[in-house]
């Protein structure tokens, strides 16, 4: 890890301000839709993700893991807070934190690849062992960055409907709510992946660049 100083604090502190303020504040980070909630967590949670690699060194799965789990927390948080129809649904963990930590392995675990990736192309174009440069040696971070946004959405998504759909009958075995859990997943994959996709692959490539040109 480097050695800590108070831009990196600052920064990390920034991020976690931001998602109290998101999860606290209504309509902010949760912005509800009809019976259910438009996230915009998941930004802020691959945004943090790559600022406590970048910033503290900390491996990406291990911080992709810990923002995963802040994620988590804040949804589980905005259910107690602000309950809506789905509330009994997240305000069990194993709904709201479980799958959030899961997604960010995952994520993690696909931007710590990339990023092996991308340092192999960094030291091949320095050393100018390349020939000739392709557009993708030429936009290599600009590419895994847009994977990596989409991916936090697919993941968020995955994960939370997997759990609701083949786990949630499993936890409330009553006939309506297993009739429920079906419905609301598939509601939940029309009204919020491709709004929440979007938001993410316009928001986080850049910051993720700013980001490396600070601390680069």
């Amino acid at each position: 890890m480097k050695k800590i100083t108070t831009r990196m604090i600052t920064i990390n502190g920034i991020i976690i301000s931001i998602f109290l303020l998101f999860c606290l504040v209504p309509s902010l980070g949760y912005i509800n839709v009809g019976a259910v909630k438009l996230t915009l967590m998941h930004i802020l949670f691959i945004i943090g993700t790559y600022a406590l690699y970048l910033t503290v060194n900390v491996n990406l799965i291990v911080a992709g893991v810990i923002y995963g789990l802040v994620f988590g927390l804040t949804s589980l948080v905005q259910e107690l807070l602000y309950p809506g129809p789905t509330a009994f649904i997240f305000i069990n963990p194993l709904f709201s934190i479980v799958p959030r930590v899961l997604m960010g392995f995952c994520v993690g675990a696909i931007a710590y690849g990339f990023n092996k990736v991308s340092d192999c192309v960094e030291a091949k174009i320095y050393h100018n062992d390349y020939v000739h440069l392709t557009w993708f040696k030429k936009h290599y971070l600009k590419t895994f960055n847009l994977i990596i946004a989409f991916s936090t959405s697919s993941f968020n998504t995955l994960f939370v409907l997997v759990f609701m759909y083949f786990i949630g009958p499993l936890v409330y075995p009553e006939p309506e709510h297993a009739a429920f859990f079906k419905a609301f997943t598939w509601i939940i994959l029309a009204t919020n992946y491709l709004p929440e996709t979007i938001l993410v692959i316009l928001i986080f490539p850049p910051v993720a660049y700013a980001l490396r040109k600070l601390y680069s």
